[in-house]
This record gives structure tokens, C-alpha cells and sequence, in this order.
């Protein structure tokens, strides 16, 4: 059951990680961008 549970857990991050991808990875270079 709570390794079931951690699975849903796990695919669900990455369908949301999928999803945000190319908008978190374009925040993520901007500001890196802005503190060098």
C-alpha cells in the first residue's frame, strides 16, 4: 500500500514537472541570468 501510494505520488510530480517544464526552466534562466 505505501509503496503503491509513493508511486502515484512520484508519477504525479512528474506529469506536473512535464507540464511546467519549459515555463519553470525559463524563470530558472532568467534568474539566473539576473543574479550573474
Amino acid at each position: 500500500m505505501q509503496k503503491s501510494l509513493a508511486m502515484m505520488y512520484i508519477r504525479i510530480l512528474e506529469g506536473i514537472y512535464e507540464k511546467y517544464k519549459g515555463d519553470i526552466f525559463n524563470d530558472t534562466c532568467i534568474s539566473e541570468v539576473r543574479f550573474f
